[in-house]
């Protein structure tokens, strides 16, 4: 199984990326990471990450799941044109499609949640864009409807690591 991992340029949450890579490490999943431009990728906390690609490089043929990896500069890549169509590409293939915190909003924006029920942040700007587009936001830490999970924030991720490995098919416990 093949995750494309999508960060911001700038202002990413370092934890959900750490998460994310060592459980995607110890569960042998492959993955990769893009984002919107050439160079490193800096987090909230100071993680310098070097994305494997951007976004016109690849293709939601070329993996199973789509990882929006959230932050404010997630809310950056709201509008990014060949990002929303490279979710919609995934949605359109059937793949699993997950997104954390304002990373959730590149999937309301993407137009696939509309009718499904989705968490993120609580943060007005994010509940405003899940209301705005159909979305049917669920107070709760993570939330599966159909191939889509979402989770609220970094306190969560190992719940929903635990649910989209499940997606995965994967088996996965914490001890």
């Amino acid at each position: 199984m093949d995750v494309l991992i999508i960060l911001p340029p700038i202002g990413f949450l370092d934890e959900e990326v750490t998460v994310s890579l060592e459980i995607f490490d110890e569960s042998n999943v492959s993955y990769e990471i893009a984002t919107a431009e050439r160079g490193y990728c800096k987090g909230i906390s100071g993680m310098i990450v070097q994305p494997d690609k951007i976004f016109e490089e690849v293709s939601a043929t070329h993996y199973t799941v789509l990882l929006v990896i959230g932050g404010a500069g997630s809310r950056e890549l709201w509008g990014n044109e060949r990002l929303l169509s490279l979710v919609k590409d995934a949605q359109a293939h059937g793949n699993i499609l997950a997104g954390v915190n304002s990373g959730v909003g590149v999937l309301a924006k993407a137009g696939i949640l509309d009718g499904k029920k989705a968490t993120t942040t609580a943060s007005p700007q994010e509940l405003d864009l899940l209301n705005s587009t159909g979305a049917l936001y669920v107070q709760k830490p993570v939330v599966v409807d159909d191939h889509i999970v979402t989770c609220e924030g970094p306190q969560a991720m190992l719940d929903f690591m635990v649910e989209l490995l499940d997606l995965m098919g994967i088996e996965w416990y914490t001890i």
